[in-house]
C-alpha cells in the first residue's frame, strides 16, 4: 500500500516536471519567433525636393529591430510631403527627412517659419539715435530701455509725477530692420568726378523700425510703449560680457548721487 501511494507521487513528481518543461520551451519558442510590424518605405529611389506620390510609397512588414525611430507609420503623413533629402528604395520615411512644402517655396521660406516657439514679433518706431547709431544688424540681441513719467507721493505725502529710465528686456534678438540706406553722393563717373569737388562721401543707415522676436507679454508692452510715446532705446552689449543688466528705475535723484565706477 505505501509502495503504491510512493509511485503515485513520485509519478505526479514527474507529470509536473515534465509539464513545466513543456511550458517553458513553448513560451522559448514564442519569444525567439521574429516580431514583424508595419511601416512604409520607397518603393523607388526619391530625389531631393520631389513631392511624394502614392506610387512612389509601399507598405512592408519588418523586423521590429529594424525599424528606425521616427519612421511614420501612416500612408497619409506621407503622401504630399516633399523630401529634402535623396530617398532610396525601400528606406523607412523618417518625419524629419520631409516638408510640408517644397524647400524653395515661398510657403516654406516665409518669415514666420523661422519664428522661435514660443515668441512672437513686434515692430516698434527708431531712428539712428536710439538704435545704436544705425549699427544694428539682423541677428543681434539688445537690451531695451524705456523712459516714462511715474507717479510717486513726495515727503509731505503729495502725489508727483517724475521721470523714470528703465530696463525692461533683455537679450531680445532682432528679426528684421526696417531702414533707408542713403549711399555715397559720389558719382562714379569720369565726367563727374572730375567736375565734382563739393561731393560729400557720407554712408548713414537710418532705421525707421525694428522689428524683434518677443514673448507675447513682452510684445503687448512695447506696443503700448509706441503707441503711448514712450521712447525706446536699444543697448548692444559685447556676446562675451557676464556683466549683468540693472534693471532697477533710474531717476533724476540716482543721476545726481551717480558715480563712476574707477
Amino acid at each position: 500500500m505505501k509502495g503504491m501511494l510512493k509511485i503515485r507521487l513520485l509519478t505526479g513528481v514527474v507529470a509536473l516536471i515534465a509539464a513545466s518543461l513543456i511550458f517553458i520551451y513553448i513560451r522559448g519558442i514564442e519569444e525567439s519567433r521574429p516580431n514583424y510590424i508595419k511601416t512604409y518605405v520607397a518603393a523607388i529611389n526619391i530625389s531631393e525636393n520631389t513631392q511624394i506620390q502614392e506610387n512612389m510609397v509601399k507598405e512592408k512588414q519588418i523586423l521590429s529591430s529594424d525599424y528606425i525611430e521616427g519612421a511614420i507609420k501612416d500612408k497619409k503623413d506621407i503622401i504630399g510631403k516633399y523630401a529634402s533629402v535623396n530617398i532610396t528604395k525601400n528606406e523607412q520615411f523618417l518625419g524629419v527627412r520631409l516638408l510640408n512644402a517644397a524647400p524653395d517655396s515661398d510657403t516654406q521660406n516665409a518669415f514666420k517659419y523661422k519664428i522661435p516657439d514660443g515668441l512672437t514679433t513686434i515692430t516698434v518706431k527708431t531712428d539712428a539715435e536710439s538704435a545704436v547709431a544705425g549699427l544694428l544688424k539682423v541677428g543681434d540681441k539688445v537690451d531695451i530701455l524705456a523712459y516714462y513719467p511715474k507717479k510717486v507721493l513726495d515727503d509731505a505725502g503729495k502725489e508727483k509725477t517724475i521721470n523714470v529710465e528703465k530696463y525692461i528686456a533683455k537679450n531680445i534678438e532682432i528679426a528684421a530692420l526696417d531702414k533707408d540706406i542713403v549711399k555715397s553722393a559720389q558719382v562714379e563717373t569720369k565726367e563727374k568726378s572730375s567736375t565734382s569737388k563739393d561731393t560729400k562721401n557720407s554712408n548713414t543707415i537710418n532705421f525707421k523700425s525694428v522689428t524683434l522676436f518677443a514673448e507675447p507679454k513682452l510684445a503687448q508692452a512695447l506696443n503700448y510703449c509706441n503707441n503711448a510715446g514712450v521712447p525706446l532705446t536699444f543697448t548692444l552689449s559685447s556676446p562675451n560680457s557676464d556683466t549683468e543688466i540693472v534693471t532697477d528705475e533710474f531717476t533724476m535723484d540716482e543721476l545726481a548721487t551717480y558715480t563712476v565706477n574707477s
